[in-house]
């Protein structure tokens, strides 16, 4: 009889212990469910403006976050832009000598630039409903643009056109800081505030010349260099992320 009893408290334990690793077990998945900060784990990022539209998180061509692990992250974003106009103008008045005059003269402009930015995130404690998150990294950035002017007196052109050269050179090195917050609506969407810090160091190379038509050589060169720190912070961003 004292057998069969110690038997039922047995059976009871083990069925308490079955139930508590259960428990145990779902509510670690639960834990681990709630968002995606995992190993492995990708992430869209776009910052929500005033309107309510969607525009790249971080730079202007993609903005994206890769989960080195729950406490770890790495994201980048890129900035690529393209410009070019050409303008063409033809003007003619008379004198107060009534003797006609005119000019024509046509500006082309040319300009490319990229920026890289990329932060290492740490998230202090990945399993809060509220993520706290601290970020630091690299910035580079390079810009170029050119303008030509070539303008000729339509009443003698063939000694008074004049071309006109201008070229900007920009190289820029520095370091970013940020902190944030990010919280989960679900499992693949998140939303994020953000304020960051940024030093930079930047060059910036200027050469202008200009020559008549009928100079082989340039008549006039004019170069400048210009170097500086700047220290600067980004307002407020608000985001979303989805991930995958």
């Amino acid at each position: 009889m004292l057998r069969k009893h110690y038997s039922h408290i047995v059976l009871v334990v083990m069925l308490a212990a079955s139930f508590g690793a259960v428990r145990v077990s779902a509510q670690t998945e639960e834990t681990q469910s709630h968002n995606s900060l995992k190993e492995g784990a990708w992430a869209l990022q776009f910052q929500i403006s005033n309107n309510l539209t969607l525009t790249s998180f971080q730079g202007t061509a993609i903005s994206g976050k890769c989960q080195l692990g729950p406490n770890s992250a790495l994201r980048f974003g890129i900035s690529i832009g393209i410009d070019g106009s050409k303008e063409d103008v033809d003007y003619r008045y008379f004198a107060a000598d009534t003797m006609y005059r005119g000019n024509t003269a046509g500006t082309s402009r040319t300009g490319q630039n990229i920026q890289i930015d990329a932060q290492y995130h740490v998230y202090p404690n990945p399993e809060d409903e509220v993520n706290l998150y601290f970020g630091f990294g690299p910035l580079v950035s390079h810009s170029r643009a050119t303008r030509q002017i070539d303008d000729l007196d339509l009443l003698n052109p063939a000694s008074s056109g004049r071309t006109f050269e201008q070229q900007g050179t920009t190289w820029s090195f520095g370091a970013s800081g940020l902190i944030g917050a990010e919280w989960f609506a679900s499992t693949r969407f998140s939303l994020h505030a953000e304020y960051g810090l940024s030093v930079r160091y930047s060059t910036e190379t200027v050469s202008e010349k200009s020559k008549n038509s009928t100079n082989t050589f340039y008549d006039f060169k004019f170069e400048r260099t210009s170097k500086g720190w700047q220290i600067s912070g980004n307002a407020v961003k608000f985001g979303l992320s989805i991930y995958f």
